[in-house]
């Protein structure tokens, strides 16, 4: 039995001893903290034109082509989704939407507004993604363009009437 007891004290002893020899081995220590912040979508409706997109003149309303832009400024998904959805008190109302991406920029000695690619239609009342490399604004830089559609013909009762659009942007599920 003191053969069994003399191995235990040594094994604990040799234990204690590498526990106290890595620990006198640490001379100096630090610790920072690094603090970030994640955006998620940072986006804005602007007036569809040049001077609209470069000098970042939010829009309140459709202009008088029907139209408005949208510019990211800033997010950290891989694919953003973009959800128009509109309710009206006309009823009868069809609404469409058409969208086009634009970049602006200096290519001689005057600024330029130039499509990207060719228009599409934005389905509405549903998740659509977008590519948000055409969408991101800078001082030479890209936004969609939306045209809205509002058809008449199905509202029957002659009046004024509103429209309310909702633009909501998110990440793909």
């Amino acid at each position: 039995m003191r053969k069994k007891t003399l191995a235990a004290v040594l094994a604990i002893f040799v234990v204690v001893a590498s526990f106290g020899a890595y620990a006198g081995k640490i001379y100096w220590e630090r610790q920072i903290q690094h603090n970030f912040k994640v955006v998620g979508i940072d986006a804005e409706l602007l007036q569809p034109s040049l001077d609209g997109l470069k000098n970042k003149v939010v829009a309140t309303s459709l202009d008088g082509n029907n139209k408005v832009a949208l510019s990211i400024y800033a997010e950290n998904f891989y694919d953003i989704a973009l959800n128009v959805t509109w309710t009206s008190n006309a009823e009868g109302l069809n609404v469409s939407a058409t969208g086009q991406y634009f970049r602006w920029y200096i290519p001689q000695s005057s600024w330029t507004l130039e499509p990207q690619g060719s228009a599409f239609q934005i389905p509405l009342n549903t998740q659509y993604v977008v590519d948000k490399a055409k969408m991101m604004w800078s001082s030479a830089g890209y936004a969609m363009i939306l045209t809205f559609t509002f058809d008449t013909e199905g509202v029957t009762v002659p009046g004024d009437y509103t429209v309310g659009l909702l633009f909501q942007m998110g990440f793909v599920e």
